[in-house]
């Protein structure tokens, strides 16, 4: 039987040819055997074979017909290959062969084997070492003109915050955990609930009740496994939670709180949780809990037995002046200005403290329209005002 015959009687016979096989193949036909161009491809079983063969031929030229039947047989896969010729080892050293064992490849001549390279003696010990050369000097740099840094505006004192913190303290000092803090927006009531626990060394839970707030927030969740919240776990221990914008609360999840604040007893998806003695709870809001008025629009009306938990609790804050005095006295002057003229004329505007600080962080950057940054929201006509 020729080479050919005996490849094809192996067909189908174990899996496609492996990685390594493959590659010599590459290496020995110069034909990527993984890109055939007819269909299947070699089998191990077949592949092993012609390896041998074509290492066999490359030794005596003579053998399968001058090296045609190999020829034949690469056909079966590459049509387009017709000449003994391109068959030669492409690579060097010795490569593993076929399934059927590792064969070794040899390369089809001896390479004459270079001189060695000779190693020249060690240089003497005692031999004087080279003098290093001398690096020039490296060139002054230029000195760089002196410019002023832009001062940044000073951190004012957290006591400043008029008598809103020492009040606070104090009812909390007194025994009242339920208290609640009512005032315009940017006024730092949240701020002041922080100074507060920094103060009393508790820590502070802040607890967002605006838009998606809803009982789950407070609750927790049942699917699809039941999961806490941080509510209930600062709930039950020592600290402070604030619940902040509490008037932007639906009235079913206010009710909620109320349960929460009358009996001392949460209960949740992950089981039912009493209050920890000195958990204090500071409601936060723009309103008193009687529902939206010009200003602000997203207060809900609150049931009078919430209010009522607030009992000794509720306090009045508003914009600190003697805590605002201390930013740059600028930017102080301008918004108060501001906001004498949004009280003056019942502006739906907003004036906060908040504005002084943006300002001053602006004006100490270089900003020279500063000014205008606090105006960007106002109509025409209001602007005429200024």
């Amino acid at each position: 039987m020729s080479l050919k015959n005996d490849v094809l009687a192996l067909a189908g016979q174990g899996g496609e040819a492996t990685f390594k096989q493959t590659g010599l193949l590459f290496k020995l036909t110069g034909l990527k055997w993984w890109e055939v161009e007819n269909l299947p491809k070699p089998t191990v079983k077949q592949a092993t074979p012609l390896i041998s063969a074509i290492m066999d031929w490359q030794k005596d030229k003579s053998l399968f017909n001058n090296g045609w039947e190999i020829v034949e047989t690469i056909q079966l896969w590459f049509p387009s290959f017709n000449d003994p010729k391109d068959i030669h080892y492409r690579g060097g050293g010795k490569k593993k062969g076929g399934n059927g064992g590792e064969t070794e490849s040899e390369q089809p001549a001896e390479q004459p084997t270079p001189a060695p390279t000779p190693i020249p003696d060690p240089k003497p010990k005692n031999e004087p070492k080279a003098p290093k050369p001398t690096p020039p000097p490296a060139p002054k740099p230029e000195p760089k003109p002196e410019t002023t840094p832009t001062p940044k505006p000073k951190k004012p004192a957290p006591a400043a915050k008029d008598q809103s913190i020492n009040d606070l303290v104090f009812r909390i000092n007194a025994g009242i955990k339920n208290l609640w803090m009512v005032g315009p927006a940017g006024c730092g009531k949240t701020t002041i609930c922080g100074i507060v626990g920094d103060m009393l060394d508790l820590p502070v839970t802040i607890i967002p009740c605006g838009a998606g707030a809803s009982a789950t927030t407070f609750l927790g969740y049942k699917y699809p496994e039941r999961e806490s919240t941080p509510f209930v776990g600062a709930f039950t221990q020592e600290g402070i939670i604030v619940l902040d914008e509490f008037t932007a609360l639906e009235p079913q999840v206010a009710q909620i709180i109320n349960g929460a604040l009358a009996n001392g007893e949460l209960t949740a998806t992950t089981g039912t949780f009493k209050r920890h003695e000195n958990c204090i709870i500071i409601g936060t809001s723009n309103t008193f809990g009687n529902g939206a008025d010009r200003m602000y629009v997203s207060n809900n009306q609150l049931d009078s037995s919430t209010i009522n938990r607030f009992a000794g609790g509720i306090i009045k804050v508003d914009y600190s002046k003697e805590y605002e005095s201390q930013f740059d006295t600028e930017v102080v002057n301008y918004v108060w200005k501001l906001r004498d003229i949004i009280t003056k004329n019942s502006l739906r505007i907003v004036a906060s403290t908040r504005e002084i600080q943006a300002a001053c962080l602006l004006k100490a950057a270089g900003m020279p329209n500063w000014k205008e940054t606090l105006t960007i929201t106002w109509t025409k006509d209001e602007k005429a005002l200024i």
